[in-house]
Parts: C-alpha cells; structure tokens; sequence
C-alpha cells in the first residue's frame, strides 16, 4: 500500500448545528489524532506468580484531534474561536484517507492560540477533545 499524503487528512466542522453538512477547517498545515482506551491494572493480591493483570474496556476512551496552521479568517475559524467564548460544544470529522471517518461532539478544550511575528503571517494551533460517543465509519 502506498503511503498516505498528510495534506489529503482533514479535520472538519459541521457548518450549522444539526445541518448534517461539514466543511474543511482551512489553512491548517499539521494535523494530529489520538484515539485513546487506556488499560486498568486488575492485580491484586491473588494475581498468578504476582505478575500485574491488565483489562481493557474499564477504562474512558476518548479521542483528541488538533491543528495548527496560517490563520484565514474563515468562517471555520471564527466559529471555533466563538466555541471557546460560549462554551459550546461542536461536531467535528477528522477524516483520514484509506482508514475513514470519525465524528461526534467535542469542545475545543484546548483553546485557540494565535502567534504573529512582525514579518511573517499570523499562525493558530488548536485543539479538540471528545465530548460524548464519537462515531467511526471505515473507508471503502
């Protein structure tokens, strides 16, 4: 299988809430996606041998996404940093080629940080945790 172009990752935000839509959040330049289900230590003291046990599914799984990039003064943009004003909680797709397509609810938890050196442009790095059940489709 050949190796996946970055560029063609996408985090996405859904246009209206409830409109079922979602456009690409524009000028970002790296993306990162963790999907977390940690492990739970089940030793105790009548473990065989006395070796640790660990389980899944104990534990809360949870996925973040972040982005940081040039700033666009898209509509995108301006509807997350009105997230972070208003607390609100917002869909969001992080779609990876040749793997598929989670969605759900998150906040951007994380904030939005603007930077701008005097002769460059203006720079934003985001991100975004999990905020309920967050749905999985696979690719074809």
């Amino acid at each position: 299988m050949a190796a996946q172009k970055g560029r063609d990752v996408l985090i996405k935000i859904e246009d209206a809430p409830g409109a079922g839509t979602f456009t690409a959040v524009g000028g970002l330049r790296a993306k990162t996606f963790r999907l977390g289900n940690p492990e739970t230590d089940l030793s105790d003291s009548e473990s065989p041998g006395a070796w640790t046990e660990r389980g899944v599914g104990f534990g809360l799984k949870s996925v973040e996404i972040a982005g940081q990039g040039i700033w666009k003064a898209t509509a995108q943009l301006k509807q997350i940093v009105n997230s972070v004003l208003q607390s609100e909680v917002l869909r969001y797709q992080m779609v990876v080629p040749a793997l598929g397509t989670f969605e759900g609810p998150f906040t951007c938890g994380g904030g939005i940080d603007l930077g701008a050196a005097h002769d460059g442009e203006v720079s934003f790095s985001t991100s975004f945790n999990s905020a309920g059940e967050i749905a999985f489709t696979a690719s074809a």
